[in-house]
């Protein structure tokens, strides 16, 4: 730090030590989540709304969601518009509904 580099081999090395130290993650364990979660005492989910999120999206709700998009606007991560997905539907459907389940 506070030095110039001139080196290819050296500038290599500081922007891999620098992006190691960024995205680092130290290990947590199971057992200290699952304390942690005891003792913070959260409000918990009824079991008939977590059974209802944790259920598989249906066919009828992955069209609705697709019609409900709004149109004309940039794509999505994948780089696909929603139109692209409507426009395939019939081909798409299956595939996407096996991705989101």
């Amino acid at each position: 730090q506070g030095q110039t580099c001139y080196e290819s081999g050296e500038k290599k090395k500081i922007v891999q030590e620098y992006y190691e130290r960024l995205y680092y993650q130290k290990k947590v364990q199971e057992e200290e989540i699952q304390q942690y979660l005891q003792k913070a005492n959260l409000p918990r989910i009824p079991k008939d709304v977590e059974m209802m999120l944790e259920a598989n999206i249906t066919m009828m709700e992955l069209t609705e969601a697709l019609k409900r998009q709004n149109k004309g606007k940039a794509p999505g991560p994948d780089g696909l518009p929603v139109e692209f997905y409507i426009k395939f539907e019939e081909i798409l459907s299956i595939p996407l509904l096996e991705v989101m389940n």
